[in-house]
């Protein structure tokens, strides 16, 4: 969905909506895209505002959350560690 919100329990593939949401954390992996990513999973998050509960591998947005990256908070780009 281009125009709206995106829900799935699992992460395998890209979402692209202007809201992603991946409810659990299993072996998948993927990207989402859009206004606000909000992930428990590994993958890929590029959003203007991105949250990862795990160890996302890659975020790029103006906030990046990623609690068990690099920096838990960063600004603009954030990395696995």
């Amino acid at each position: 969905t281009l125009l709206g919100f995106t829900s799935a329990r699992t992460l395998h593939g890209c979402q692209l909506s202007l809201v992603n949401v991946v409810r659990e954390n299993v072996r998948g992996r993927g990207a989402q895209i859009g206004l606000y990513n909000h992930s428990v999973a590994k993958g890929v998050q590029i959003g203007l505002i991105n949250y990862c509960g795990d160890n996302a591998e890659v975020q790029v947005g103006l906030i990046n959350v990623n609690l068990h990256g690099w920096m838990p908070v960063m600004l603009f780009v954030n990395l696995a560690r």
